[in-house]
């Protein structure tokens, strides 16, 4: 047997066995899963601790025991030294012929590995040689019964691609009206007595943000009465065109948005006397300024239309006098319209968004 440096103490394939053992499964998890017997003649020789210490630095617990006083020196001495203590293999030394035989077994498929280590004649190694040899025969007899995985070097795969989790649709949201029409009645209740009721419409365009503009009109439908004492009563009515700056306190697509506005109109009032007593009788009108303003709110109970109530307050520029004349001359002022200017509203809105 060629004699090795003994500067070499332990050997990678040597450490590999050990991750064979510890890998093999459940069945090397028992208690003599890393049990390997020692089996000399000579315990106390030089080469049977040096064995012994090789195979305890790997990890291995060892048995040393002596070999049977009858039988021949074979495999299945060493294999029932091996069985009699639970050992996973056994190592029998021959220190005088410097000679080794390893069995290994594997307790989960039944197989056996019986390799044996001679020294030619005439050569006589050293002890750290024929150590060296015996791991050596017992990594090779474990490595047969577990050979390693064929290593195939694998192309770089690219990381797979992160799928971004599914985007939710965005709520859909609802688009802001920008242009809206109502109709609806009112009532005028700018002189004293019976209102007049009248018949408004307006329109609202969306300027910037919550401002809009918002165009009125507003036409009597029924004239109201005022009681003028000798003079008989007096009925009035009037038509109105206005525009204002509006401005709402909450998005025009809410459901409720309450809304100011300031703005500036004209009036065509028409007073009429009803014949008395005196034989007065009247039928003038006259067409007078009106800046007003507004407060009112509309509830959308559904998408597109909404519900509105509106007020608008002013005054008439100049003030409008019902004054009973004869000739030229007043002769009495029983009546005053536009003192303040006042009117309500309820009306239904529909509203486009394009």
């Amino acid at each position: 047997m060629q004699v090795r440096p003994p500067t070499v103490r332990f050997s990678p394939w040597a450490v590999l066995t050990v991750g064979i053992l510890f890998c093999a499964g459940d069945a090397w998890s028992r208690v003599g899963a890393t049990l390997v017997a020692l089996v000399t003649t000579d315990p106390s020789a030089e080469l049977s601790h040096r064995v012994e210490e090789q195979l305890e630095a790997l990890g291995f617990d060892v048995v040393v025991l002596n070999p049977p006083a009858t039988g021949a020196a074979g495999p299945a001495s060493l294999e029932q030294a091996a069985r009699n203590v639970g050992a996973i293999a056994a190592v029998r030394l021959v220190p005088m012929a410097q000679s080794v035989q390893v069995w290994t077994a594997d307790p989960v498929t039944g197989q056996t590995v019986f390799r044996e280590l001679v020294t030619p004649s005439g050569q006589k190694p050293s002890d750290a040689s024929v150590a060296l040899g015996a791991v050596e025969l017992l990594r090779a007899s474990l490595l047969e019964l577990h050979p390693p995985e064929p290593f195939h070097p694998k192309e770089r795969e690219a990381p797979p691609l992160a799928c971004p989790p599914p985007a939710s649709a965005p709520e859909e949201r609802a688009k802001e009206p920008q242009l809206g029409v109502a109709v609806g009645p009112g009532l005028d209740l700018g002189l004293a007595g019976q209102p007049a009721a009248s018949l408004q419409m307006a329109v609202w365009l969306r300027l910037s943000g919550r401002f809009g503009a918002r165009a009125i009109a507003l036409a009597s439908v029924s004239s109201g009465r005022v009681a003028a004492a000798q003079y008989g009563d007096i009925a009035f009515s009037e038509q109105l065109y206005g525009g204002e700056l509006t401005y709402d306190f909450t998005e025009a697509s809410s459901a409720f948005v309450p809304v100011v506005g300031l703005g500036i109109g004209a009036a065509n009032v028409t007073v009429r006397g009803l014949a008395a007593a005196s034989g007065v009788n009247l039928d003038e009108s006259t067409w007078v300024g009106l800046p007003f303003g507004h407060v009112g709110g509309g509830w959308a109970p559904t998408r597109g239309l909404r519900l509105r109530g509106d007020l608008l307050g002013g005054a008439s520029v100049p003030a409008t006098t019902v004054c009973v004349r004869q000739g030229s001359q007043c002769l009495d002022e029983v009546a005053h319209w536009g003192q303040p200017f006042v009117t309500v509203s309820l009306a239904l809105e529909v509203l486009l968004a394009p």
